[in-house]
């Protein structure tokens, strides 16, 4: 903003760069947004680019089988704590040394009776992350019963937690085989693992 004040007092032309742009660096920021990955720890993106600058390159290192195209000087490593950076939906490296990026990519199914609390939906959801050492971050949405999507409680929780919301009829969730099946489940709502084959 300033330097396009001063331009235009000026009459001359704004541009901005980096010390990155000297050095015909990619912009980390930019390239994050484009990939959909969300820092975990943002306040240490200008330290890890002034690595960047002064080395040429970042050492990367991705837990699991992602698709997401690494930008130029980036150097893949098989040991996270050799990284700079690390791409990951797992609570994984150091958050005071590593910027650790997440990719949002994990669902949660859920089957389960009205009367309970956004507070307990929010409780059930962390406890299983945590037992997994699954990074919260990584949730992007919640399937369930179509007839459970309009519930309150849980279409509140996913409106806080900016999370996907999608609901499937009984003739869809059929169509998955259920890991668990359960007898009683399907007695119940028609369907054997509610939480099992909305997520699949």
């Amino acid at each position: 903003e300033i330097a396009q004040k001063l331009a235009d007092f000026l009459g001359a032309e704004a541009v901005i760069t980096t010390a990155s742009d000297s050095k015909a660096l990619p912009a980390l920021d930019l390239w994050i947004k484009r990939t959909g990955l969300i820092p975990k720890n943002p306040e240490i993106l200008p330290k890890i680019m002034a690595i960047f600058n002064e080395k040429g390159y970042l050492k990367i290192y991705k837990k699991g089988d992602f698709k997401i195209p690494l930008f130029n000087f980036a150097k893949e490593v098989n040991d996270f704590k050799e990284a700079e950076v690390i791409i990951t939906n797992k609570v994984l490296g150091d958050t005071k040394t590593q910027l650790i990026l997440i990719v949002p990519n994990l669902w949660v199914g859920l089957g389960f009776h009205e009367g309970i609390s956004e507070e307990e939906i929010e409780k059930a959801i962390n406890r299983v992350f945590k037992e997994e050492n699954l990074e919260p971050l990584a949730l992007k949405g919640v399937a369930t019963l179509e007839k459970k999507a309009n519930y309150l409680p849980l279409k509140t929780f996913c409106q806080n937690k900016r999370l996907t919301l999608i609901g499937f009829n009984k003739e869809e969730l059929q169509k998955v085989e259920a890991c668990t099946p359960s007898e009683r489940v399907f007695q119940a709502v028609g369907v054997y693992s509610v939480s099992e084959q909305a997520t699949l």
